[in-house]
């Protein structure tokens, strides 16, 4: 990706601290536990670490510490509770930001809605969020609760970005929820073009990020190759194929793959 590859000078994600503001942990109890066993493909150069990038972006969006520190607060219970989602919601929000700079969209909005568009699995229990195989109905409806949850702990604070998120997964084949999340708001016709926009740029950024998890939908459990990545990104997005073979020509997608590395 143009922007991930050098960042050399940015500085280290600090830890969260409590923020009164939104204490998710007293709303949301059951966070307790933490898990990890999820495993991503590597496409961002490593020797820059996610956090980093993301502490840079903070500052290159002139995004206010108070804003900054809002955010961190409502990513905090996922962080602790399962970090490859955690860090999934990082490269997704770094990477809607990098495709609403090609394509001169609203950076600070897409970045927001990347970063925070999973916080509502903070919710869900530890061994759904690792699971990659022997997925069930059940399953499939306790995962799709992670957006009304999401939109719920954004809405009084990031209200646009919460109206955003609400529709990032109603772009897919079977999309969800089937029952529409009332928009916050009563945005104007402008408003809710830019909203719909956001969420397919966030899905399809969503959808890259998740197509590098290494799991039993794809391939017998096998890594899958950049090709064979960009290949059923482009089956899965077939509306935004343009878009798709734009953002490769540009190397904001890559078909790279760092052999060596996982992300976690």
């Amino acid at each position: 990706m143009s922007s991930f590859s050098s960042q050399p000078g940015a500085p280290r994600l600090p830890q969260t601290p409590h923020n009164p503001l939104s204490d998710v942990s007293s709303a949301f109890p059951r966070l307790a536990g933490s898990g990890g066993q999820q495993r991503y493909s590597c496409y961002i150069d490593p020797s820059v670490s996610v956090e980093d990038r993301v502490a840079a972006t903070f500052a290159e969006l002139l995004i206010h510490p108070d804003r900054e520190q809002l955010i961190r607060s409502f990513l905090a219970p996922l962080r602790a509770k399962h970090a490859p989602t955690y860090q999934h919601c990082l490269r997704v929000g770094l990477l809607a930001r990098e495709i609403a700079s090609h394509e001169k969209l609203d950076q600070k909005a897409l970045f927001f809605a990347g970063i925070m568009h999973d916080c509502g699995k903070a919710l869900c229990p530890v061994g759904l969020l690792d699971k990659t195989d022997c997925w069930t109905s059940d399953d499939s409806h306790t995962m799709e609760q992670h957006v009304p949850h999401g939109h719920l702990l954004l809405a009084g604070k990031f209200d646009f970005t919460a109206d955003v998120i609400a529709l990032h997964h109603s772009f897919q084949e079977h999309p969800y929820p089937q029952i529409p999340i009332p928009r916050l708001h009563s945005y104007g016709r402008d408003t809710v073009e830019k909203i719909e926009r956001c969420a397919r740029i966030l899905a399809l950024a969503d959808s890259f990020d998740a197509l590098h998890r290494i799991n039993c939908r794809h391939n017998g459990g096998a890594e899958l190759s950049g090709d064979q990545i960009a290949e059923l990104l482009v089956a899965s997005n077939q509306d935004e194929q343009a878009l798709i073979e734009r953002l490769y020509a540009s190397n904001v997608f890559t078909r790279a793959i760092f052999p060596s590395s996982k992300m976690h």
